[in-house]
């Protein structure tokens, strides 16, 4: 799998259809540390983002909010926060978005936000501007 717009596209796909998923679930939202809280919906997502991205991109490692490290002792790492704004979320607040980023040996290569309310995607490559999808 290349990193491209069919890349986005899908990832893009991904997320709405997993977050269509949800949307039948209890939030079952519990607290983590620092007035943060978790909901159910925060790891569904989570763990559909990273089951993909390890198929498309085994050898990759990942670093994700609510799962934490797999490490593939990559030079490549995603970076996932499935539900950014978890707060907004829970409260019914339409404000949150999921965010991606893909780093080579430290350095932000790729970054991708879904935003929920307006249903837009953007998204950057290195070297390639910002782009809304």
């Amino acid at each position: 799998m290349n990193l491209d717009n069919n890349f986005v596209e899908k990832l893009k796909e991904l997320i709405e259809s997993s977050y269509k998923e949800t949307l039948n679930f209890d939030k079952n939202i519990e607290n983590k540390e620092l007035n943060d809280i978790v909901t159910n919906v925060d790891i569904y997502i989570e763990e559909k983002i990273i089951n993909q991205l390890l198929e498309w991109f085994p050898k990759y490692s990942i670093y994700s909010e609510e799962k934490g490290r797999i490490n593939n002792n990559s030079e490549y790492v995603w970076y996932i926060e499935p539900v950014d704004g978890t707060i907004n979320f829970a409260s019914g607040i339409p404000l949150f978005s999921t965010s991606i980023a893909l780093k080579k040996n430290g350095e932000t290569i790729f970054g991708f936000v879904y935003d929920y309310n307006q249903k837009d995607t953007y998204y950057a490559y290195k070297g390639g501007g910002k782009i809304l999808l």
